[in-house]
């Protein structure tokens, strides 16, 4: 290393893709935050609609004597539950989800940057597969 003219450069360039890596993962984050949001929005709508077709079918009956006021009062009553189920848990589960997706894919961005065995650690050049130092800073590859 010594005499090299490109060091200062090569710490340089280490500290941009530090900073490239951070920037990186808050635009991640902000990302995934917005998918949570919007599928927390959607789970929360369709609990709502079905609250409101539960209590569409049972609000009529308190006044009606049908034979298929059982029926009418088991459906909303089902519909009611089931949209409160979906209302309060489809946040988590947009949560889990998005998660989950956030970490496979960031599981399988570390693995491919890591299967290139002649990538210098220090710069980041790609070198030949016979190459032993690297050809932008001198360092020994891990071959």
């Amino acid at each position: 290393m010594k005499g090299n003219p490109n060091i200062k450069d090569t710490q340089f360039f280490n500290i941009y893709l530090i900073l490239f890596d951070f920037m990186l993962a808050w635009s991640k984050a902000f990302s995934s935050a917005l998918k949570v949001i919007v599928y927390s929005f959607g789970f929360w709508i369709l609990g709502v609609a079905l609250i409101v077709f539960g209590f569409s079918q049972i609000t009529p009956l308190i006044y009606s004597t049908t034979d298929r006021y059982y029926l009418n009062v088991g459906i909303g009553a089902l519909s009611i539950l089931c949209g409160a189920i979906i209302a309060s848990l489809g946040g988590f589960a947009s949560f889990l989800k998005v998660l989950t997706d956030l970490i496979v894919g960031e599981t399988i961005y570390r693995s491919n940057i890591n299967t290139d065995n002649n990538m210098c650690t220090i710069c980041g050049n790609k070198n030949p597969p016979t190459a032993i130092y690297c050809q932008s800073c001198g360092k020994k590859l891990n071959n």
